[in-house]
């Protein structure tokens, strides 16, 4: 009996792994199917743009050899017809219009004949209107390739190890307004909804259809989602995805996330990595996207509070230097001692010197900020870097341009957020 049993558990666990594994080749299968559509289509717009700059090269050449060769024999023709002017005076000629109007008509003397004859203006029209029809078809085929499923869109870019860049966007239609709280009330107003619908189609027209910023945004998979997409949860039961706990500094607000997948061996692999929330009714800049976009890698809380300090309006250039693990793991440390103890300062600053010494051969600086209550650490690292700069001593470290760097923040028990920077000079 017992015999029997364990047979029929191996065979269970058997069956179990061959269906693991069956699915896990379907799962690659349409990976690489997907994979070889987005390439066939970037393929399709290239030679598609590169036949359009063809096309448009020829009608330039041809307008521009009709050009040359019109304003070549304009002189001819002005002394011809000065000519027949001075004839037509002396009387030496009965009808000069029609002597003017055949020397126009010779090719060889070019005149508007060379520049508006009949067969070069249907081929030049043909030639505009076949561009006019290629360029709106080129567009449209140039179009970025949005993904709009979201298990979808996962999948896909942990097969291709790529990272994933998700745009949630607010319309006319959502029911979207953002929380305020007055007093024990909370208030919501229809009129914010059109107000965050405006700010995303602003966003849309002047950030995302950016040349530079779609540069930059060609390293990643874009997927466009409603802030109110929702997605089955592990009950069965439909979810929002912006109430998924892996989204919740995006703190219910329309915005960008990012979604590591391309470090496998780092802790924060499928995590997301980067929230961009439009909050206080504002959307980012050319500049605020781009550096959203080129943050070193690591783990959400770093790249926030490196990020907002790379756009604070006085530039500073700590975040332009190399960020080093050794300060980074320091920089945390001290961030969740603080954290922990619920106190703001520079406690055992010697310990950190000596051992960042010790691996590095040099010593460092240090920057301590404690935020008020947010509902999210987005703003919080804002607060943060507000308060540094307020403080000469430590904006003087966080705007010198620095050889090595590492920023990090912590949440304590009580909700306050505290953010740790650590610098070498050059």
């Amino acid at each position: 009996m017992n015999g029997s049993n364990n047979s029929g558990n191996a065979n269970g666990v058997v069956n179990a792994n061959v269906a693991n594994d069956r699915n896990c080749k379907i799962n690659f299968a349409k990976a690489s199917i997907e994979t070889c559509q987005h390439l066939l289509c970037n393929l399709a717009g290239i030679v598609e743009t590169f036949i359009f700059e063809c096309l448009l090269t020829g009608v330039f050449t041809l307008l521009g050899q009709s050009i040359i060769k019109c304003v070549r024999y304009t002189r001819k023709h002005m002394q011809h017809y000065y000519m027949l002017y001075r004839l037509r005076k002396r009387g030496g000629m009965y009808d000069a219009k029609n002597s003017i109007l055949r020397i126009i008509s010779v090719g060889e003397y070019g005149g508007v004949k060379c520049f508006l004859t009949i067969k070069s203006g249907v081929l030049i029209f043909c030639v505009l209107l076949f561009g006019a029809v290629l360029s709106g078809s080129n567009l449209v085929a140039n179009e970025r390739s949005w993904f709009d499923d979201f298990d979808k869109a996962m999948n896909f870019a942990r097969a291709s190890g790529q990272n994933l860049l998700i745009y949630f966007s607010a319309s006319e239609d959502d029911d979207f307004s953002p929380v305020m709280n007055s007093g024990s009330k909370q208030v919501r107003s229809r009129s914010q909804s059109g107000s965050m619908s405006y700010i995303c189609k602003e966003f849309e027209q002047n950030v995302l259809r950016n040349a530079e910023v779609g540069d930059v945004m060609n390293q990643f998979l874009v997927l466009r989602l409603p802030f109110d997409a929702k997605v089955l949860g592990e009950n069965g039961a439909e979810v929002s995805v912006l109430e998924l706990p892996k989204f919740k500094e995006m703190v219910g607000h329309p915005g960008l996330a990012i979604i590591d997948f391309e470090h496998y061996d780092a802790p924060y692999y499928g995590e997301v990595v980067g929230v961009l929330p439009f909050i206080n009714f504002t959307s980012p800049s050319k500049f605020q996207m781009i550096t959203f976009l080129t943050i070193p890698p690591g783990k959400l809380t770093q790249r926030t509070l490196t990020y907002a300090v790379k756009i604070h309006p006085d530039r500073p250039l700590s975040a332009d230097g190399e960020v080093e693990p050794t300060l980074l793991a320091e920089a945390t440390g001290h961030a969740a001692f603080q954290a922990k103890n619920r106190i703001l300062g520079h406690h055992n600053f010697s310990a950190r010197s000596s051992r960042v010494r010790a691996v590095l051969g040099e010593g460092i600086s240090e920057v301590c900020a404690q935020s008020g209550l947010y509902s999210g650490h987005f703003e919080a690292a804002l607060a943060c870097v507000r308060g540094w700069r307020g403080s000469p001593a430590h904006w003087k470290c966080v705007r010198a341009k620095q050889k090595y760097y590492a920023y990090d923040m912590v949440q304590s028990s009580n909700g306050l957020w505290y953010a740790t920077g650590l610098f070498i000079s050059p």
